[in-house]
């Protein structure tokens, strides 16, 4: 219905504490560290950053949080949405990772993609404690990602970027 609800669980009954209002349907959603940000994936292939009032779990309302900022991340619906560390990674139904951040100008910054690294929609990605990515799609495949960068750069990204780069399973 194009609605991110976030639910204060902390009573014996989970009351609705936010509703944002999104553009098209929503297929995924996550939350970034801090719980002030909520991140949602559409059925158009957006990425949208809300904040929340107080945070999750602070005193809210269904006023509904405001959006920060969003991207068209992907030719296809977003399947999956996932952070690690202070960014973003969104799997969409195009196959495509991508790896975002959002910046001091609240803007949604692509740090890496992998286009085609599944054959198929990707549905599902968990992250390790350790920042690697696992992530699945509908072609009954899993892969997995080392988490590459954050300090000293790689040859694929600038200089303290992230990227993933992919491990035999």
């Amino acid at each position: 219905d194009g609605k991110v609800k976030v639910l204060d669980t902390s009573a014996s009954r989970p009351s609705v504490q936010y509703t944002m209002w999104c553009c098209s349907p929503v297929l995924s959603v996550c939350v970034l560290p801090g719980n002030e940000r909520v991140v949602s994936g559409s059925t158009q292939g957006k990425v949208q950053v809300w904040r929340v009032a107080s945070g999750i779990g602070g005193a809210g309302d269904e006023r509904g949080g405001s959006l920060v900022c969003e991207a068209s991340a992907h030719d296809a619906p977003v399947g999956a949405l996932a952070t690690v560390r202070d960014c973003i990674v969104s799997g969409g139904w195009d196959g495509m990772l991508c790896l975002w951040r959002v910046t001091l100008q609240e803007r949604l910054q692509l740090v890496w993609s992998k286009a085609a690294a599944h054959a198929a929609e990707i549905t599902c990605l968990a992250v390790s404690p350790e920042g690697n990515l696992a992530s699945g799609c509908m072609g009954l495949e899993m892969k997995m990602w080392l988490l590459q960068g954050g300090g000293a750069g790689s040859s694929d990204t600038p200089e303290g970027e992230l990227s993933f780069q992919e491990k035999a399973v």
